[in-house]
């Protein structure tokens, strides 16, 4: 069966129940200059359209809220979730579930710690670097890229607060050059 004939059934459904839109049908009218079975026929492709297109947001809408929930839920760094979903084709598509599973493949100690690093030293952000370094700590225990998260943050305590005002001042010029291109 087309996925179209089920909208298609919708409609006839409604029609036969006696639900228009009033609006749609108004326009449908119009555009065929009062000629009925054209204005039928028109308002029949209108409101296809209209539940195609709510369908389609509603739809835009889960993908959101579940990237969000990545997010939120699962820690999921943002980074990394792109390359996920950029590297995965249909990956709107798929369960939640797994997307969590892919997700959680691309989210390696490697991958984490290059994170952190590069928001510490390319992006001066030693506070999304401390919040990454933690994260591979935590995830990755046992990992080499946790012991290199730990003697990274080892470093940014040792940091003097000129080293850190520096930092800021880097930053800042970082993102100012960034917003002038």
């Amino acid at each position: 069966m087309d996925n179209n004939n089920i909208f298609y059934d919708l409609v006839g459904n409604e029609l036969t129940d006696g639900f228009q839109k009033p609006g749609l049908l108004a326009r449908a009218i119009e555009e065929a200059e009062g000629d009925e079975s054209k204005a039928r026929a028109l308002y029949i492709r209108y409101r296809v359209d209209e539940l195609k297109a709510e369908l389609h947001q509603r739809r835009k809408n889960q993908i959101k809220r579940e990237i969000t929930s990545l997010k939120k839920d699962y820690g999921a760094i943002p980074e990394i979730l792109d390359e996920a979903i950029n590297s995965t084709s249909g990956f709107d598509d798929l369960a939640f579930s797994e997307k969590v599973e892919i997700y959680r493949r691309y989210e390696t100690p490697e991958a984490v710690y290059h994170i952190a690093y590069r928001s510490h030293y390319d992006s001066y952000d030693i506070a999304l670097a401390k919040l990454y370094y933690d994260t591979v700590i935590e995830r990755f225990p046992d990992s080499p890229e946790a012991q290199w998260a730990k003697q990274q943050l080892n470093n940014i305590q040792q940091m003097s607060d000129i080293e850190i005002k520096r930092f800021e001042c880097d930053r800042k010029a970082l993102l100012k050059e960034k917003t002038k291109k």
